[in-house]
């Protein structure tokens, strides 16, 4: 039995690792494919090429971003051990859990909203916890918190959700450029008199939703994971 949760057999907890990592491998393929389709329609086999590579750069540089100018971009700032002494030990306590290649940064954002996020991978990463957060959750309650983030982080999720928002822009970005062909063009196939390819402008249409579902589910896999991987760290 896992020490960390004694409630739950490793075997039955490897079975769910795998499982949702299939899931989200799917989910993620799913929505790339939506994209490959979207080039495809538009621009024949070389478009399907073009999405690809959009997706080899999403790969390539999605893990290359850098969590301080993430950070930034909230108007987070960077906490001292001496301005929270037991937040820094709560942190470094679960990344060790985590076995994180290095303790995530440790930010404070000056917003009432009860709100945490962490950015980056387990070599490279940073969380941070809003002010309203700070004060209205106790230290074990904070605890159960930082575990889910930074059990994101152990997991890769964040490169994971930011490839799959990649997908969902690009895929809503040719769907516009689409449908404003077919508006264009779609009087003069009427006058002339040529075949109208309805599947395809159905797809253009709805493509986006499909793509923006998909990523929906996605996201509720990894949250749940998430949660599941807290409760080991706690």
């Amino acid at each position: 039995m896992n020490p960390l949760l004694p409630g739950i057999d490793p075997l039955v907890w490897q079975e769910h690792a795998w499982r949702n990592r299939l899931h989200s491998l799917f989910l993620l393929a799913v929505m790339g494919g939506f994209l490959a389709l979207l080039g495809w329609l538009l621009w024949g086999p070389d478009g399907v090429w073009m999405m690809l590579m959009v997706g080899a750069v999403g790969v390539a540089f999605g893990p290359t971003i850098s969590p301080q100018m993430v950070m930034r971009l909230y108007g987070a700032q960077p906490l001292r051990r001496a301005q929270a002494p037991e937040l820094f030990e709560v942190v470094e306590t679960l990344s060790r859990r985590a076995e994180l290649v290095r303790p995530p940064e440790v930010y404070w954002v000056p917003s009432s909203m009860l709100n945490a996020f962490a950015v980056g991978t387990p070599e490279q990463s940073a969380v941070a916890v809003t002010d309203g957060l700070l004060r209205q959750l106790n230290l074990r309650e904070l605890s159960g918190v930082l575990a889910h983030e930074i059990s994101h982080v152990r997991s890769r999720d964040l490169w994971v959700m930011s490839l799959a928002d990649l997908f969902s822009r690009a895929t809503s970005s040719l769907s516009l450029f689409g449908q404003f062909l077919v508006f264009v063009n779609l009087p003069l196939m009427m006058v002339y008199g040529a075949a109208i390819n309805w599947f395809a402008i159905l797809l253009l249409i709805f493509a986006p939703t499909l793509s923006a579902l998909a990523q929906l589910a996605l996201s509720r896999t990894r949250e749940f994971d998430a949660d599941l991987n807290a409760a080991r760290l706690t």
